[in-house]
């Protein structure tokens, strides 16, 4: 009688786990408990939800507001929230309770306190970064209670996930752009230099200038060395270097003459 009991008793807790395993492999879901807590939680999506339902962008934070309202007689406390993704396809009868378990989201601590009969909003916040496609999305919070921790479900429902559209000033696009833009000037460069370059026709560089250096140099003259030179000339020679038809005779007369007097007074002297 006694080991049929046992074996009864073993039997049905088999049987519940099993009926347990089930259930949570066919929702696919948290393993939330639902205990008898007067506390009621419900999730917006303010920036995320449209007619067609919420939707997630890839890189970019998405922020669910959880609204806390707390029926109970004592206050409550908040610990974390936590949230997760599943597959939509119904996992097998033999399979794990975490089959469909796409990713697990980031957990927040909070320990916030709700007095009884308030009302509070907690921001959640989280990123994917998933191939865009339907997602089933579960969060639940951990709730303190004086008769212990329970974790209550705050969402789950059917979200998209997509892709963000990029835009052309988008700063990381831009600096993608940018250093495309140095990797090719500096190709082009090299390019020249190692194989244009040593195609074009060398010109030989100072040359011509050196040579207009030491032309400079050789006829570079202190002012009015040109007039004595003239002058040295026309007196070694006898001859004039300049036109004398258009200056009137009698100047032409007293040049010479002078000239005549000065030469006396030099022989004169001499003697």
């Amino acid at each position: 009688m006694t080991y049929s009991k046992v074996l009864a008793f073993i039997l049905v807790a088999l049987i519940a786990a099993s009926l347990k395993n089930a259930v949570e492999m066919v929702q696919g879901r948290l393993d939330t408990s639902m205990p008898n807590l007067a506390v009621s939680i419900s999730a917006s999506f303010p920036s995320s939800s449209d007619d067609l339902g919420v939707r997630i962008l890839n890189g970019h934070k998405t922020s669910a507001i959880l609204e806390f309202i707390n029926s109970e007689a004592e206050p409550i406390t908040v610990s974390s929230v936590k949230g997760a993704l599943f597959g939509l396809e119904a996992p097998q009868a033999d399979a794990k309770p975490s089959a469909s378990l796409i990713h697990n989201l980031t957990s927040a601590s909070y320990n916030i306190e709700i007095q009884a009969g308030e009302k509070r909003a907690i921001p959640f916040t989280f990123t994917t970064n998933f191939q865009p496609q339907d997602f089933r999305l579960n969060i639940a919070a951990n709730i303190s209670h004086r008769e212990g921790t329970h974790q209550v479900q705050a969402f789950d429902e059917i979200v998209k996930v997509l892709d963000s559209a990029t835009s052309f000033f988008d700063p990381q696009i831009l600096f993608l752009y940018i250093l495309l833009a140095a990797s090719a000037g500096i190709f082009v460069f090299w390019a020249y230099k190692s194989w244009i370059q040593p195609l074009l026709p060398q010109t030989k560089r100072g040359t011509k200038s050196g040579e207009q250096i030491k032309r400079s140099n050789n006829f570079t003259e202190t002012p009015g060395s040109s007039e004595n030179q003239a002058r040295a000339v026309s007196s070694a020679t006898g001859q004039k270097l300049y036109d004398e038809s258009w200056i009137p005779e009698h100047h032409i007369k007293k040049t010479t003459a002078k000239r005549s007097k000065g030469g006396s007074t030099k022989k004169s002297a001499e003697n």
